[in-house]
């Protein structure tokens, strides 16, 4: 029910520190960055 709310409300609490991009869900957001930052993960590991 939150994230039904949220996608009405247009609310994204979980930001990329990297980029700034937010989304309604962590899930979402670990999504995007293991996909998109990849190059960022390989240099930490």
């Amino acid at each position: 029910m939150i994230t039904h709310s949220r996608k009405h409300t247009g609310y994204k609490p979980f930001q990329c520190e990297l980029c700034h991009k937010a989304f309604q869900r962590k899930v979402d957001l670990r999504r995007h960055k293991e996909t998109q930052h990849t190059e960022i993960r390989t240099l930490v590991n």
